[in-house]
């Protein structure tokens, strides 16, 4: 267990929950990344990632999109012209409060491809979380939402 030790009356960062969360995003990038290459997946982490939301949300614009992924439009582009070479997605062009949006579609590939890896990766995520109860999972996920907001209130992220 690590000291709690004080330096001008603030906790040390490497004590601190952020510096926890950090470590867990860590750990979880490099399962993803594991996996992914063991598995030899035909995506990345990241692009499984757009692919699970544009699933959950047929016909998303770029910017939408890049604010859940929490990626600048740049990468969004980068990770969607990806996919687009792929086969595994479709931009069209739509209009929305009289301008010109691309929507993001999985293609019928995509939509075939995604179901069969999220049925080869999820069951394995889910079996970190299978150490938890139900009730510790909402808890954790409540309090990253609260701290989520917290730091929002003071750090500006241009998306």
């Amino acid at each position: 267990m690590k000291s709690q030790t004080l330096r001008k009356g603030y906790q040390l960062y490497t004590d601190s929950l952020a510096y926890e969360i950090k470590l867990t995003e860590k750990y979880s990038k490099m399962l993803a990344l594991q996996l992914f290459a063991k598995l030899e997946a035909p995506m990345s982490p990241e692009e499984f990632l757009v692919m699970d939301v544009v699933s959950c949300n047929p016909e998303i614009c770029q910017r939408d999109l890049a604010k859940i992924i929490v990626k600048d439009r740049a990468n969004t582009g980068r990770l969607l012209e990806s996919l687009e070479k792929k086969g595994l997605i479709q931009r069209v062009v739509d209009v929305k409060n009289n301008r010109l949006v691309k929507k993001i579609v999985l293609t019928e590939s995509g939509k075939d491809i995604f179901e069969t890896w999220f049925d080869k990766v999820i069951p394995i995520f889910n079996k970190v979380c299978s150490k938890f109860t139900e009730e510790e999972i909402n808890q954790t996920r409540d309090v990253l939402r609260r701290m989520r907001d917290a730091f929002q209130e003071i750090v500006d992220i241009q998306i």
